[in-house]
């Protein structure tokens, strides 16, 4: 709401999600739990809050303005997880730009010339084949809820850039990190 200039709660998001956090699933389970909280500045605090939280097997954290471009992506998240082996923890969507140019496909971290985005700049069919790389955007991420707890959560000091510390405390403990060309997002 801010990047459109409204001030918080000049929309009707909240009273949306009061409304979905009402509806239950056919065997009476809630349909989401709404967890209201005073802003607090800190991505990494709210993003542990939420992981805790969870109760599956899987973490996908995507930011508000994330637009998924890909068909059951949740079903197609879990498949890739599902058949990237046990020490697959990490896997993250390919990033386009509103022109549907590649914007990252993954990142390399340790790479000669620094942190580098995977085929940026790139037509969006560039890529064809999942990826092993260093880290994945974290405007969406997704990891197996094993990982979180294997890490420890999101470091709380970190004001930005706390999925990449994630990421990399992830891959010092042995989980995998992948990127998929076959779900994409702005």
């Amino acid at each position: 709401t801010e990047a459109a200039g409204l001030e918080p709660g000049d929309d009707d998001s909240l009273a949306t999600l009061h409304q979905w956090s009402k509806k239950t699933w056919a065997d009476g389970r809630p349909f989401l739990e709404l967890i209201e909280a005073e802003h607090c500045g800190v991505l990494a605090k709210t993003a542990n809050i939420m992981s805790r939280k969870a109760r599956g097997e899987f973490l996908a954290r995507l930011d508000g303005d994330t637009i998924c471009l890909t068909d059951q992506w949740v079903s197609k998240l879990c498949e890739v997880f599902d058949q990237g082996g046990e020490r697959l923890g990490v896997v993250g969507p390919k990033q386009l730009k509103p022109n549907l140019m590649i914007h990252a496909y993954g990142d390399f971290i340790l790479h000669p010339n620094g942190y580098t985005h995977v085929a940026a700049g790139l037509d969006r069919h560039a890529v064809k084949h999942p990826m092993r790389v260093d880290h994945v955007m974290g405007c969406f991420y997704c990891c197996r809820k094993a990982v979180f707890e294997d890490v420890g959560g999101y470091d709380e000091t970190f004001l930005r850039g706390q999925t990449v510390d994630f990421g990399l405390q992830s891959l010092l403990k042995g989980w995998e990190c992948m990127a998929v060309p076959h779900i994409e997002y702005i």
